[in-house]
């Protein structure tokens, strides 16, 4: 039986708009013929997009020392994949963008399901590097709206969470009547996102993937939900209680002395890499 859901939690979906400059320029990447003189116009008629990617490609983690003050050097220097990946992140950040605690953990934690996401995409080829990042980025988008149905309470519950073995689903359960997976399916509606990010929205702490989904979308949801694990084991945002080899890595085809160099070349580059997307 569907749950019922609570008129201000839709209320808030409705009102959290993926912001349309972004969407623009994200599809335009992904669209065969653009150039970069079409990307710098279209970045440009946004001056606080445009000021974020010049920040991120002049950050230690992008720039490697290559320093500019031109956006159209600057998408040379980061590459079209890259820029997809700032643009989603500042669209994203956006909705983050408070001066609340909570605000920041969240947006950590999300930023370090992306990195290792991307990490083990590109080490096992079971999905797309670049699809695996912006899926990470989309994962935990609906504790934005319980956040914001009530952010005093949230941050409460965040903290009670921090460092535990408790679960932010079964804790979301309690206080609100559901979760942010069930705020995540309807967000992904909200925002019209293809299927591989509405699953990822709403299945990624399942124990079993839904049967209709195809080989790859199993493949990139069980991606993030490792990836998941493996931040809260960093502590990345939030901290919980993860045994860390526990975790189906088999499932993505690696053995353990591989998915053990994975798991520390994220502690290694996962700071630098957060600070270069805090904006």
């Amino acid at each position: 039986m569907p749950k019922q859901i609570d008129k201000r939690i839709i209320e808030i979906i409705e009102a959290t708009s993926f912001p349309p400059v972004a969407l623009k320029i994200y599809n335009l990447i992904g669209k065969a013929g653009t150039n970069m003189i079409d990307m710098e116009t279209s970045i440009s008629m946004d001056t606080v997009l445009s000021a974020k990617v010049l920040q991120v490609a002049n950050s230690p983690f992008f720039s490697r020392g290559r320093q500019t003050d031109t956006l159209g050097h600057a998408l040379q220097l980061i590459g079209f994949n890259a820029v997809r990946m700032v643009v989603l992140c500042a669209a994203l950040h956006e909705l983050y963008k408070t001066a609340l605690e909570i605000d920041k953990k969240l947006w950590s934690h999300t930023l370090g399901v992306s990195l290792v996401a991307s990490i083990l995409a590109k080490e096992t080829g079971l999905a797309n590097e670049y699809v695996s990042t912006a899926a990470g980025l989309f994962h935990d988008a609906g504790k934005l709206v319980l956040k914001n149905a009530d952010p005093q309470q949230y941050a409460e519950m965040a903290d009670m969470l921090d460092g535990s073995s408790l679960s932010f689903v079964d804790a979301e359960e309690r206080v609100f009547g559901l979760n942010h997976q069930d705020a995540g399916r309807l967000l992904a509606k909200n925002w019209n996102l293809g299927k591989e990010y509405a699953v990822v929205m709403s299945c990624h702490h399942e124990h079993e993937s839904p049967a209709q989904l195809s080989g790859s979308e199993k493949s990139l949801l069980n991606i993030i939900k490792i990836a998941d694990e493996i931040a809260f084991f960093f502590g990345i945002g939030f901290k919980k209680k993860v045994d860390i080899y526990k975790l189906p890595y088999d499932r993505l085809n690696i053995t353990k002395e591989r998915f053990d160099a994975l798991i520390w070349r994220v502690n290694e580059i996962y700071e630098e890499y957060i600070n270069s997307l805090s904006f």
